[in-house]
């Protein structure tokens, strides 16, 4: 069996990170590494735990804090 692909969830809903845990969790080629509430948390995050899959969802408010209009960057 391959290495699991290790993946960062990021959004601002409590509940759609739980629902994508509890998805995710049940295929035993990933392994969630963490989850972020905001944009600049995740960031944080993907820099320090490098996982191999990262999406990070932030609604455009937040993002126009960062100076950014969306954020979607997936690593492979």
């Amino acid at each position: 069996m391959s290495q699991k692909k290790r993946i960062l969830i990021i959004d601002d809903h409590p509940l759609f990170r739980e629902g994508l845990k509890t998805i995710i969790g049940q295929n035993p080629r990933y392994e969630i590494v963490g989850e972020a509430g905001t944009g600049h948390k995740g960031l944080q995050m993907a820099r320090e735990l490098k996982p191999d899959l990262h999406r990070i969802i932030e609604l455009k408010r937040y993002a126009a804090k960062l100076g950014l209009i969306d954020i979607e960057l997936w690593k492979e």
